[in-house]
């Protein structure tokens, strides 16, 4: 997702309270999204042809031989809390800039009516704008579809998402999470079922902590459930000709990862070292991708890199969307592997480092042609 974690000046802290109280306080401020604040803060230079040297639609779909036409009976979903009054203006902004035609948008609220949510949360306006773009470029033709959650909460949230596949969504983009040691308090597990439509592909972020060992709370809710895609973050280089793809790729040193403390290992994920649900599935490039919200902005971290996976999934045949995350294991040969790089220090290196096949930073890789 892309982002730091959360805004610290909405933790508020009585000074009569004990220092655990006031740790996990200031833990639930930084982690109650995992998200959008680091997209309106300044990205490292990418060598893209956007706005601002960024990464523009031509360069993502270059990079992972997408094709421009595609989609086009398909609705992506985006999940964000807060109104963002202000998204069908930014993204047409975006889309006349790339040549992408006007955008097919629809904004609902958490409850699918066409009025905006009381509340406006900056960070939930962020991510909004950026999953939006990121959708528009890699399927332009794809039906967009934005679902304002009323609150940056766990159950408004899932309550979103579970709205968004009412109202016809084929694909659902969650660039947030909530640490699994809030899902001690927050009972996580009463909101799997939200996440789980057979058919139905949920691309989210895989946090943007670096890796965290077990019970850490770096390991995040709903990218840990076995229902969703779990999708890393990548740094992209572009090298040019001689190389056959023209571009090279390693771990972006922020990108989540790691094995879970109490969801269940999916069948189709294999060995990993780990009894329970290891993050991440596959990845997208995380860093120094153009976008737009009320000016340009190069955005960072996972929140990019999931809605590019979720366009991409837009163009897959129904057959293979209905694998979901296993889509990835069946046919790791539709990906580039990533084997450069790491997110951190671990003892089981498959989790935290970069190899040959299957990692948690990369998952299997980067998305190469449509699944």
């Amino acid at each position: 997702m892309a982002t730091v974690e959360r805004e610290v000046e909405n933790v508020e802290l009585a000074e009569a309270e004990p220092r655990a109280a006031r740790t996990r306080r200031a833990l639930l401020g930084l982690l109650v999204l995992l998200g959008a604040l680091a997209l309106a803060l300044p990205a490292a230079a990418s060598a893209g042809t956007g706005e601002l040297g960024g990464w523009s639609p031509e360069d993502l779909r270059a990079a992972y031989a997408i094709p421009f036409s595609g989609g086009a009976g398909q609705t992506v979903a985006i999940i964000a809390a807060g109104a963002y009054e202000t998204a069908e203006r930014d993204l047409n902004v975006y889309r006349e800039r790339y040549g992408l035609g006007r955008a097919n948008l629809r904004v609902v609220n958490g409850e699918g009516v066409e009025e905006p949510p009381a509340k406006t949360f900056l960070n939930g306006a962020a991510e909004a704008a950026a999953d939006l773009d990121m959708v528009s470029a890699m399927c332009p033709e794809c039906h967009l579809l934005l679902v304002q959650a009323q609150e940056e909460t766990l159950p408004s949230l899932a309550a979103a998402a579970q709205e968004a596949v009412v109202l016809g969504a084929d694909e659902v983009n969650n660039s947030y999470g909530f640490s699994e040691v809030e899902c001690e308090t927050l009972d996580c597990a009463l909101y799997e079922s939200d996440y789980e439509h057979f058919g139905v592909e949920e691309t989210v972020s895989g946090g943007d902590s670096g890796f965290r060992k077990t019970g850490s709370p770096g390991i995040s809710f709903p990218s840990s459930s076995p229902h969703v895609i779990s999708v890393g973050g990548t740094i992209l280089h572009y090298v040019g000709p001689p190389t056959p793809r023209g571009y090279t790729e390693e771990v972006w040193p922020g990108t989540g990862s790691g094995c879970s403390g109490w969801e269940e290992k999916p069948v189709w994920q294999g060995t990993t070292g780990c009894s329970h649900r290891v993050t991440n599935d596959v990845s997208a490039v995380a860093q120094g991708v153009s976008y737009y919200w009320g000016l340009w902005k190069l955005g960072e971290g996972t929140s990019v890199s999931a809605p590019i996976v979720a366009g991409i999934l837009a163009h897959a045949s129904w057959e293979v969307r209905a694998l979901g995350a296993g889509a990835f294991y069946q046919r790791p040969h539709h990906t580039f592997d990533i084997t450069v790089g790491s997110n951190g220090t671990c003892s089981n290196k498959l989790l935290c480092q970069a190899k040959e096949g299957y990692d948690g930073p990369s998952g299997w890789g980067t998305p190469d042609e449509v699944p």
